[in-house]
């Protein structure tokens, strides 16, 4: 099985502008993002709308950090995917959202070898802090998805087949998901602390730092923007 993680990514952001170029220590947002899923050995894909800035901005990080980018369609997620494994021949696709800066390679790694070993539809894990969930799915599964809209397009690969899923339990209600300046500063921290950070040492340190007093009232407005968005 031909599998790739493509990590969905833009320039174009509102809360947080211009976010996937933020620098932390020097790197930018979405450089630190591609170094920790490097550890994980499959081939990784920039995955972008078809912007003149996209093109400019994510292709120069792309061929700084020896990663490929491609640019399909600028508001069907699920369409741009399906676009980018047909031309490269990707069989299964793991997504990692380029706002999810700290998604840690032992759950990539757990969900690809569970996926390789049973062959799914789709599978992605759940009860991870917010940005620390992962999913994957068939380049087939997705082929006949319509949905354009750039929010909760992941349900509906989820709920358009029979998913297989990786439960975790007992590592806090974190918002590590980068959206509003106190993410960056909760992420930021982290970072800072230990780049390389696996899942236990993120969770550890954000306890130990209470960093989540830093940004978990946020928490509503994300929720209440997200089914606002799905409602449109």
């Amino acid at each position: 099985m031909d599998t790739a993680i493509f990590i969905t990514t833009r320039i174009g952001s509102t809360r947080l502008e211009n976010k996937a170029m933020l620098r932390i220590g020097g790197e930018t947002t979405t450089e630190i993002l591609i170094h920790r899923m490097k550890k994980v050995g499959l081939p990784i894909f920039l995955v972008t709308p078809t912007t003149d800035e996209d093109k400019r901005l994510i292709g120069m990080i792309a061929k700084r950090n020896k990663v490929k980018h491609f640019m399909g369609d600028n508001t069907n997620i699920i369409q741009r995917h399906y676009q980018c494994a047909l031309k490269n021949k990707i069989d299964f696709i793991i997504n990692i959202d380029g706002d999810d800066i700290l998604a840690c390679p032992e759950v990539v790694e757990n969900l690809y070898g569970v996926a390789d070993h049973c062959l799914p539809d789709c599978i992605y894990t759940k009860g991870l802090p917010l940005g620390l969930n992962v999913m994957g799915y068939k380049r087939s599964a997705i082929e006949r998805i319509y949905f354009n809209n750039d929010t909760g397009w992941g349900s509906q690969i989820i709920h358009s087949c029979d998913p297989k899923i990786i439960n975790y339990d007992g590592f806090g209600d974190f918002r590590l998901t980068l959206d509003y300046d106190e993410d960056l500063q909760v992420i930021s921290r982290i970072i800072e602390a230990r780049e390389d950070a696996n899942l236990v040492d993120i969770c550890n340190y954000i306890e130990k730092e209470n960093l989540n007093d830093i940004n978990s009232f946020r928490s509503k407005e994300y929720w209440t923007r997200f089914q606002e968005r799905m409602n449109t």
